[in-house]
């Protein structure tokens, strides 16, 4: 007779071998196709990676204000973009940064969406 105490630890153990066999599967399958792509591929595949895992970082360390919704339609306006071409570039849909500016729609990371309108800006001025 077990307790449930050993019941339970017993099912914890087979949920955690469960989940490294699936992690394992996975990380090999992803490995052979990408050892399957030409080198140039690869590196491409990689540097991409590394760029994305940048940005993230220096925007995540950018301590900018959280922004309103009136003030990103008038930083967007200054930069002459329009509103699907900002979107693109802000990696969300016309109908989202329109909702933003009009106060529609709660943002759900300000902070991260200024520091990405500041590196727009950056790179357009």
């Amino acid at each position: 007779m077990t307790t449930n105490e050993e019941r339970r630890a017993k099912q914890r153990a087979y949920a955690r071998r469960s989940h490294e066999r699936h992690r394992a599967e996975r990380n090999a399958a992803q490995r052979a196709r990408r050892q399957q792509l030409a080198p140039a591929e690869r590196q491409q595949q990689l540097d991409a990676r590394r760029a994305y895992r940048a940005r993230i970082r220096a925007q995540q360390q950018a301590a900018v204000a959280p922004l309103t919704g009136p003030e990103i339609r008038a930083r967007r306006l200054r930069l002459g973009l329009s509103l699907t071409a900002c979107a693109r570039r802000l990696g969300v849909t016309p109908d989202t940064l329109g909702r933003w500016e009009r106060g529609e729609h709660g943002i759900a990371h300000p902070a991260l969406l200024a520091a990405r309108i500041a590196a727009l800006e950056k790179e357009l001025s």
